[in-house]
């Protein structure tokens, strides 16, 4: 598991912290279970990528939203040998943004 340091900022989590241990055993404010499917699907070869918004809550017990994106993490073989994650901030659309 690679955890940079936006990681870090978003969900209180230093990188020793997180590596080497299971993504879904850490106490971070993402909706982890929400993300179970799409993680299985990319891991079986059943999708070559899935976007779902999710609400959570941030270190700083914000709510946010946020996408994330799963993408299977490919070898020099082509094989899948895990899942990478990527969390973008999502902005809000709030009345002053609607046309």
């Amino acid at each position: 598991m690679v955890w940079n340091h936006r990681s870090q900022d978003l969900w209180g989590l230093r990188p020793e912290e997180a590596q080497g241990q299971y993504f879904v055993n850490l106490d971070i404010g993402l909706p982890v279970e929400r993300l179970l499917p799409a993680i299985r699907a990319t891991i079986a070869g059943e999708d070559d990528h899935h976007a779902t918004l999710v609400e959570a809550t941030n270190r700083r017990g914000k709510t946010i939203h946020c996408q994330v994106t799963c993408s299977p993490l490919l070898g020099d073989d082509d094989e899948i040998h895990g899942v990478i994650l990527l969390t973008e901030d999502e902005p809000r659309q709030g009345p002053e943004s609607r046309p």
